[in-house]
């Protein structure tokens, strides 16, 4: 696996989308765009209509506030996170395993300027979208899913139990907060290989069995199906949530 190099991966290609998707879409990608050029405070749906060369009462067409378009641009953003992920899944079947799964997930989202910017809490670049960036929906997916996949990870002694699920749960996300956060209090600067390298190190020492060895295809099967279930879920959150 090379760590660092990202694929150029779009799962809404793969979709039969209709006019008013395809617009979605464009509308999403123009505002990412101006988001990560002057900021949350600074980005207006003026703005956004000018460069996508559609009148203002279009956008409002899909949404009804600046807020909501950037809601759904994070579960576009997401959406396209878990597709890689599912794509070197797909490629590499070693990735399933627990301490590399996890570090391949920061190492995507560390590509992601605005994905970077909610786990700092960049102010400068969200403002007050700080505030509203998940949806309890998206929460309790998410949350859900890492739960069912730990559960499943136990069953086959590549995660231990000594601790409870929930326990496992708010220790992973503390390290990828941490980790992600860590720069902001630290003058040495890390390189994204060298920071992968610590997190998985520290995932394996603290999650993996001893005898953690050979991944099931039962429990690759799984894992696949839950990265495509989350897939479906942020791409619906995408492109079908809005007024229409």
């Amino acid at each position: 696996m090379k760590v660092g190099v990202s694929l150029i991966t779009n799962p809404f290609t793969q979709l039969e989308l209709n006019v008013y998707q395809k617009r979605t879409l464009d509308i999403l990608e123009i505002s990412e765009s101006i988001l990560l050029r002057y900021g949350y405070s600074k980005s207006t749906i003026d703005e956004i209509a000018s460069v996508a060369k559609l009148g203002k009462g279009t956008i409002y067409l899909h949404w009804k506030s600046k807020d909501e378009l950037f809601q759904a641009l994070f579960h576009k953003i997401s959406a396209e996170i878990i597709y890689q992920v599912l794509l070197e899944v797909q490629k590499d079947k070693s990735i399933v395993h627990f301490d590399k799964f996890i570090s391949t997930i920061y190492r995507i989202c560390y590509d992601r300027e605005l994905i970077v910017a909610l786990f700092t809490k960049d102010t400068k670049l969200l403002g007050r979208f700080i505030d509203k960036k998940n949806s309890s929906q998206s929460q309790e997916m998410k949350f859900k899913s890492l739960t069912n996949s730990l559960q499943m990870y136990r069953q086959y002694n590549l995660v231990k139990e000594d601790v409870s699920i929930k326990t496992q749960t708010h220790t992973i996300h503390m390290l990828l907060i941490g980790i992600f956060t860590y720069d902001n209090y630290i003058a040495e600067d890390l390189n994204i290989n060298k920071k992968v390298e610590i997190l998985e190190n520290i995932i394996r020492n603290t999650f993996v069995t001893d005898t953690c060895i050979k991944i099931e295809d039962s429990l690759y099967n799984f894992i696949l199906k839950s990265l495509k279930n989350l897939l479906y879920f942020y791409t619906d959150q995408a492109l079908n949530k809005t007024i229409k």
